[in-house]
């Protein structure tokens, strides 16, 4: 903040960009680096009319954990108005399409994977199976919730259990790598997808630089983690601007005819 405005650093070119010239969809106006940015604003700026999915399942509080942690879940519930780092439910677009999403917000402990998460999507799955809608899964995640020990990592499998049974029925999943999307969220959901796309510059990868650096004794450059690297490996599908992303579902679903309409 200087003055009155705000100013954001744009980590990938590392310019000072004040929060008028970044504009709605908080996108670096130098680089394309899409800002990170939390659920409730994505749902803002995909648009259309949202109806939350199962809200109210969060962590019981005789979870055996630490108090620390437990404390930290209620700091964030608390601060971001979630119960946890994914917002699941169903938007109808102006065009009468209808998908099914699950939005992960980075700033509720890293976006991290719990108990709760695979539980959200497993249901998010089961029911938009059920509608036959597509899901589109926004992946912005560090990974695992270590914090909840083994049972975080029994997600990555939960989840990729469930999109499998999803796909098999014929429904249409599309994940959008977000930034971050690193460790389990990489290693499961993130790249089952039918379509896996990615929004520009997004750090994309399994371990973290410094982790990397300290396995194999090569310092790497976040050059190599980004999305457009990773689309000219071959592991993505498509890099789509923010700006653009919801024309490209709807385009995408039009396509393959997929998507409930508001009038069925």
């Amino acid at each position: 903040m200087v003055g009155n405005t705000v100013i954001f650093h744009c980590s990938r070119c590392h310019k000072m960009v004040d929060k008028f010239i970044v504009g709605t969809y908080k996108v670096c106006p130098f680089c394309g680096y899409a800002f990170r940015i939390g659920a409730q604003e994505r749902l803002q700026q995909l648009g259309g009319i949202f109806v939350e999915w199962n809200s109210k399942i969060k962590l019981k509080e005789t979870f055996n954990s630490t108090k620390e942690y437990e404390e930290k879940l209620k700091s964030s519930r608390k601060r971001l108005t979630m119960n946890d780092s994914i917002i699941t439910g169903e938007i109808t677009f102006e065009s009468n399409l209808k998908v099914a999403v699950g939005i992960f917000d980075y700033r509720f402990i890293m976006g991290s994977i719990g108990i709760v998460i695979g539980e959200k999507i497993k249901l998010l799955f089961e029911k938009a199976g059920q509608e036959r809608l597509p899901v589109i899964l926004f992946c912005a995640s560090g990974g695992a919730r270590m914090q909840e020990s083994p049972f975080s990592l029994i997600q990555m499998e939960k989840m990729s259990y469930y999109a499998k049974i999803f796909k098999k029925q014929g429904n249409c999943l599309i994940t959008v790598m977000c930034d971050p999307c690193m460790g389990g969220m990489l290693a499961s959901i993130a790249s089952i997808g039918n379509f896996c796309i990615s929004e520009p510059k997004a750090q994309i990868g399994f371990a973290g630089l410094k982790v990397i650096e300290q396995t194999v004794g090569k310092k790497l450059d976040l050059n190599d983690q980004l999305a457009e690297n990773v689309y000219r490996n071959g592991f993505l599908d498509d890099i789509v601007k923010r700006e653009d992303i919801t024309n490209w579902i709807e385009r995408v679903s039009t396509m393959l005819k997929i998507g409930g309409t508001s009038n069925e």
